[in-house]
């Protein structure tokens, strides 16, 4: 049977394959000498099995996008929204210098905008106005002077972009919630839909939205808040570092684990070694392509199909399952 997965960043499992020993494998089926080494070896077979094996590697995780990527790929991402807070301020017309009658529990950083959500008042500042200077923990330089005096002027600075984590391929679409408001964020927007909240005049309502632009994810209107944010996304690292446990693109060592299915693995490189060769490789190419398909079939338990050909999904909170009366009680 199969090792249908290793956890990433967890202990190595010990059934699963190295790159050398995958390697070895498929030459064994081939009926060829197996190299002593892979990654380093001058050999010209040598340097080609790694190519074979990283071409595999990369189509196969490739076919994981017909199912929403494989679920060994499959990742959560969770992080906190960063903002000052709201904070008692004074505001001089014509002056781009912000003091804070208290100093902000988050510190303010270059880069953050003024928040135009949770009562923080940004009617002084044309948008985008953004902290350029930290003089001091209660004294703030920005972008664009204020059109008022006002003191005690409650306002919030806040990070509107966030960066992905480092081996985002894809966002799987509708998993992007602010668990601390438990609301679903309402996305992504599309240009037209983002200039006319931050160009436009347009009411913006209680819901947090989003873009994703410029290889970021920016969050509207302009926090004021520390809430959670989280959203699952499909992983572009399908190789594990046997000895690290760092997650890699492509096999960069012997020791490296695919995180994909080893059988299909030393299949690939079977048939694309005998294609490569100018081989009859039809027989292996269709034994690889049945062995995709399993794979893909064991990603997940099938939910049951009604036979009253009535699909009604998950019920969460409905007329089904909530008693007539004594609701709540």
């Amino acid at each position: 049977m199969a090792v249908m997965a290793q956890t990433p960043g967890g202990a190595v499992n010990p059934a699963k394959k190295s790159l050398l020993a995958l390697v070895t494998a498929a030459c064994s089926e081939l009926g060829l000498a197996a190299p002593n080494s892979i990654i380093g070896n001058t050999d010209q077979q040598a340097i080609q099995l790694l190519a074979l094996a990283n071409r595999e590697g990369q189509q196969t995780f490739q076919e994981g996008t017909d199912i929403a990527g494989w679920q060994m790929l499959r990742k959560e991402y969770v992080f906190n929204i960063q903002s000052t807070g709201l904070i008692s301020a004074n505001l001089v017309q014509n002056s781009n210098v912000i003091n804070f009658n208290v100093t902000p529990t988050t510190a303010p950083q270059v880069g953050w905008v003024v928040s135009n959500s949770g009562s923080s008042y940004a009617g002084a500042f044309p948008y985008p106005t953004k902290i350029t200077a930290v003089n001091s923990p209660t004294q703030v330089v920005v972008s664009n002077v204020s059109s008022v005096t006002s003191s005690n002027t409650s306002i919030a600075f806040g990070q509107d972009t966030y960066p992905f984590p480092p081996d985002v391929d894809h966002l799987i679409p509708q998993t992007m919630w602010d668990r601390s408001f438990r609301w679903q964020l309402l996305g992504p927007l599309n240009p037209q839909e983002w200039q006319v909240l931050k160009s436009g005049i347009s009411p913006t309502g209680p819901r947090r939205r989003f873009r994703v632009i410029d290889g970021s994810f920016v969050v509207d209107p302009v926090p004021y808040d520390n809430n959670q944010i989280v959203y699952e996304y499909y992983s572009n690292a399908w190789v594990q570092d046997g000895i690290t446990l760092s997650l890699k693109t492509s096999f960069q060592a012997d020791t490296d684990i695919y995180l994909l299915d080893d059988d299909t693995m030393i299949l690939g490189i079977i048939w694309r070694f005998r294609r490569a060769k100018g081989l009859d490789y039809d027989e292996e190419y269709q034994a690889w392509r049945n062995s995709v398909d399993r794979y893909k079939a064991r990603q997940a338990t099938a939910r049951s199909l009604p036979i009253n050909a009535e699909s009604t999904g998950i019920r969460l909170l409905n007329n089904m399952n909530v008693p007539d009366t004594g609701f709540g009680s």
